[in-house]
């Protein structure tokens, strides 16, 4: 433990790429092991990211009124449902 009289401010930059991380809490995930992607809904946003790769391959901005609440994909795994928490 060290004792001082001097209190120092360091400055944070956030270091922030929308192409490998979001700051905005994440609402919802789906896996899709046919297609080995990861569906990711936070706030009004859905993003795609490849497993095999680990790149994000779709970025869906603005696709709904509301947050994202639930993300679910249909028998054959090709099309993606979005609930918000409006219904």
């Amino acid at each position: 433990m060290v004792w001082t009289k001097r209190v120092k401010f360091y400055e944070y930059v956030v270091n922030y790429n929308p192409k490998l991380t979001d700051d905005i809490d994440i609402t919802a995930i789906k896996y899709s092991p046919k297609n080995l992607e990861v569906y990711i809904g936070s706030k009004k946003n859905l993003k795609v990211w490849s497993v095999t790769k680990g790149v994000m391959s779709k970025n869906y901005k603005n696709i709904v009124q509301t947050d994202i609440s639930i993300i679910e994909l249909d028998d054959l795994e090709r099309k993606c449902f979005i609930g918000t928490i409006e219904g």
